[in-house]
């Protein structure tokens, strides 16, 4: 109901929508293996596969019959292709993520004169708070601030710049380049995978 008021207020204010990006994710930090923890399963799919299902089941078909050139990003990720193991509900609903992209893309190119165009963003290591906040999520009270790894402190110095070099030094992406890269792919139309 949420993302359909958003849709109906998005076309209400606007007359159109021309980008959406459907972007959710929670992850356990590798501590979500097969057949355990049923409880961090169904957040992460609900969050993760089904937030992506729902945005688009919400916004696909109004952005087909506004017949304008419009662009869908679902954001999906490297380990929904590689799968590591311990983080198994994460490396599964970014693999479904890929799959409900590729189908998505597939539906829009068969459709005569369908002016909307799907893109799978695939980042790998991105200097994010989606480790510190899955931290969290799984330790709850026993948090360790002093460990957070995110683009405002690292290992508990509070500083971007200290931050980004940390994770640059990992191999990291910065976020504005995950951007500069996925519009790119858009500018051009191509490739369908953007991969970060």
């Amino acid at each position: 109901a949420d993302v359909r008021a958003a849709r109906d207020a998005a076309y209400a204010a606007f007359g159109a929508v021309h980008l959406l990006m459907n972007n959710a994710a929670m992850q356990s930090n590798n501590r979500c293996g097969p057949y355990e923890h049923p409880d961090r399963w169904k957040v992460i799919l609900d969050t993760n596969l089904l937030g992506v299902y729902h945005g688009g089941l919400a916004f696909a078909p109004s952005m087909v019959e506004q017949a304008e050139p419009s662009v869908i990003v679902n954001t999906g990720s490297k380990q929904g292709i590689t799968m590591p193991a311990g983080d198994t509900a994460y490396n599964v609903s970014k693999a479904g993520v890929k799959v409900l992209t590729e189908a998505l893309q597939h539906q829009l190119r068969s459709m005569d004169g369908c002016r909307v165009n799907a893109f799978l963003l695939v980042p790998g290591c991105v200097n994010t708070m989606i480790r510190t906040r899955g931290d969290k999520w799984v330790e709850g009270a026993a948090f360790k601030p002093d460990r957070a790894k995110d683009e405002r402190e690292y290992n508990g110095v509070v500083d971007r710049a200290y931050a980004a070099e940390k994770w640059r030094e990992r191999g990291a992406w910065q976020p504005d380049q995950v951007i500069d890269e996925l519009f790119g792919a858009i500018a051009a139309g191509t490739p369908f995978y953007v991969i970060c």
